[in-house]
């Protein structure tokens, strides 16, 4: 009976060459099919944030962006302003100089030439626009929305991550004042 025993034991050599042969194998294919698989996944890695802060450096919000596979998600959460509608969009530069943050420039926008017609003869709105933020009685507010005609992609021109960067600015209602800005960066990625 030991014998027997000692004997299963034993590793023959024909019989580790074939588990290591099944092994190699099946890790073989699992790293093909890792290759084989495009970047999909990728995207969801791609995210940035944008922290808003007011004419005085005070906090009023932020941001948190997403790459998503037809767009940039856009989730902004603000505290402190007063009940409206503001404006809010991505501006060209990403710096944010107070009190009148003018150093984040004009509207993003991938038109070289400015605004473009569309086949129908209207403008082309600039790519950085999103939806009015609208801020309730409380002060708050909340704005999720998905910007089609921008990336995380930094190598793209459409890239919120393009070299001099991009910012997140939140006009005054009814005024093109700038009352809050934030300059868009890449967010680190954890597991």
């Amino acid at each position: 009976m030991q014998k027997m025993v000692h004997n299963a034991l034993v590793a023959r050599p024909g019989i580790r060459w074939q588990g290591f042969a099944v092994f190699a194998g099946i890790f073989g294919l699992l790293c093909l099919l890792l290759m084989a698989v495009p970047a999909i996944d990728a995207d969801r890695w791609l995210q940035a944030k944008s922290e808003l802060k007011n004419a005085d450096g005070l906090p009023v919000g932020n941001a948190s962006l997403t790459q998503l596979s037809d767009g940039v998600g856009v989730s902004v959460q603000v505290q402190g302003l007063l009940p409206g509608k503001y404006p809010i969009h991505f501006h060209s530069q990403g710096k944010c100089v107070a009190p009148d943050f003018r150093s984040s420039r004009g509207v993003f926008d991938t038109h070289s030439l400015g605004h473009k017609t569309r086949p129908d003869g209207q403008p082309v709105p600039p790519a950085g626009l999103l939806p009015a933020l609208i801020v309730r009685a409380a002060g708050t507010g909340q704005l999720n929305a998905l910007n089609t005609d921008v990336t995380l992609r930094g190598h793209k021109l459409h890239s919120l991550l393009r070299p001099g960067g991009s910012a997140l600015v939140i006009h005054a209602a009814h005024s093109r004042q700038i009352i809050a800005c934030g300059a868009v960066t890449r967010t680190p990625v954890s597991d």
